[in-house]
């Protein structure tokens, strides 16, 4: 079997043979760079196939932004609440690959009518009931950060928070571009952020970096880490976990989680996103 996480920047490809991943392999050819071109998705999965040692008619299930608007073909959302048997025929098939399969994404709608959507991260959270069946609140931090609440094999709910694509933004486009001295990890000023966050009014507060900037509170070689804590500690103030969170991503992004909802005093558990992705596709590819 063959396993794809087709993602807005990469890609990336996992042959699983007896319910274990024995090779892997990745590119920047993401929904991105291909632009909903159709013979590029080909090229890209029949390169895949070739550095996997797999061919074209293995079974092949892809997620993520493949089964997007701009994607290989577009595969329709499946409203919240869903488990995994309610995601699992929401699929569409690609002409010249006998058995391969694109899903859709999950769409939740609010009490209030406002909507939400993920693609890609549905597997993490099916992968996440095998392997942590007692989670209740799921976080999956990344440039779109996504909180979902799941019970009994239920993904009930869920909400994005901009919080990667906020971050580079402000690094990039906002006075602070000229208070960074370095992008290397500072614990000191990534707490100090996160706490002034936690403390405080949100967004509203954002001001506040600035002026512990020129105050000398936060130093230009610990800024970079600053606004990052800030950043994340008021997606997690915004979240308002009051239960044990389990984190799905990569680790070095997972621990900065880890470390602010310490800070607040919630227990987390860290869990590897291939990790998750691969068992949620077994878990519907197996059904």
């Amino acid at each position: 079997m063959v396993i794809v996480d087709w993602g807005s920047t990469r890609v990336r490809g996992y042959l699983v043979r007896e319910g274990v991943v024995s090779a892997s392999d990745q590119s920047a050819a993401g929904a991105k760079e291909l632009g909903g071109d159709a013979a590029a998705y080909q090229a890209e999965m029949n390169r895949l196939l070739e550095a996997l040692g797999a061919d074209a008619g293995s079974p092949i299930r892809i997620s993520g932004m493949a089964g997007s608007k701009n994607g290989w073909v577009e595969v329709p959302y499946v409203d919240t609440p869903v488990v995994a048997a309610g995601f699992r025929g929401n699929v569409m098939s690609i002409e010249g690959y006998p058995d391969l399969q694109i899903y859709g994404g999950l769409r939740h709608h609010d009490a209030d009518g406002r909507m939400d959507v993920m693609r890609g991260e549905e597997m993490q959270i099916f992968g996440l009931m095998h392997l942590k069946p007692d989670s209740r609140l799921v976080c999956l931090p990344g440039t779109h950060s996504k909180w979902a609440r799941v019970n009994d094999g239920v993904i009930s709910e869920f909400r994005t928070h901009m919080t990667g694509d906020l971050f580079q933004a402000l690094l990039e486009g906002t006075i602070f571009s000229e208070q960074v001295g370095g992008r290397e990890f500072h614990e000191s000023g990534f707490l100090r952020g996160s706490a002034l966050a936690l403390d405080g009014n949100g967004l509203d507060d954002l001001f506040r970096l600035r002026t512990e900037y020129l105050n000398g509170s936060v130093g230009p070689e610990s800024f970079f880490s600053c606004l990052s804590g800030f950043l994340i500690g008021n997606e997690i103030r915004a979240v308002g976990p009051t239960e044990r969170v389990c984190l799905c991503g990569g680790p070095e992004l997972t621990r900065l989680y880890a470390l602010v909802l310490e800070q607040a005093s919630i227990e987390s558990v860290e869990v590897d996103a291939e990790e998750a992705t691969t068992r949620g596709h077994l878990e519907l590819f197996q059904g």
